[in-house]
């Protein structure tokens, strides 16, 4: 009740922007459905622009339109989730019988492919998920390996996130060796 009484109290000026630190913090589920609902509200409407502050980057997916990802103080992005998510790798699980044999084939012809299970492979790609996943797909079959599922997954914020500090991390490890 906190947490809805001080955004109440934060509303009722009409400010042009309101800054939010965790606003689903402490809330019951329903509570969380109608902070999201609300904060999505007020930036579709215009009424006001909505700087959230979370660490719970699922929320933040849930009601951001535009995010800045920040690491150890440093700004590292700044840009519309989508785009965000357009740009970053997206994977296909595949599900097909004798999935280390695939995974080798794909490799062959090219793919980023891993075995992560007897009956189970991923493909990494760049873009083009819907043509790729069916390009793996008539690869497999015409090599002879039955494919019983195949899934685009598309990547979430947290995945992203993660893959940019990594990155970070590893381009300064690169800059103070070669200094």
């Amino acid at each position: 009740m906190r947490q809805r009484l001080g955004i109440a109290r934060a509303l009722l000026g009409r400010p042009q922007l309101l800054v939010l630190d965790e606003p689903s913090n402490g809330l019951d589920p329903d509570g969380i459905r109608d902070m999201r609902h609300l904060i999505r509200s007020l930036a579709e409407r215009g009424d006001a622009t909505i700087f959230v502050s979370s660490h719970l980057l699922g929320e933040v997916e849930q009601m951001a339109s535009h995010v800045g990802l920040m690491h150890q103080g440093r700004l590292l992005v700044q840009t519309e989730l989508a785009a965000l998510k357009h740009s970053a790798q997206r994977r296909i699980g595949v599900g097909v019988e004798r999935a280390a044999e695939a995974a080798a084939k794909l490799c062959s012809l090219g793919y980023e492919a891993v075995c992560i299970e007897a009956d189970a492979l991923e493909v990494s790609l760049s873009s083009g998920a819907a043509s790729a996943a069916a390009e793996v797909n008539a690869v497999l079959v015409a090599a002879g390996f039955p494919v019983f599922r195949l899934r685009v997954e598309e990547p979430a914020l947290e995945d992203i996130y993660l893959q940019t500090v990594r990155a970070e991390t590893t381009a300064s490890a690169d800059n103070r060796k070669a200094a």
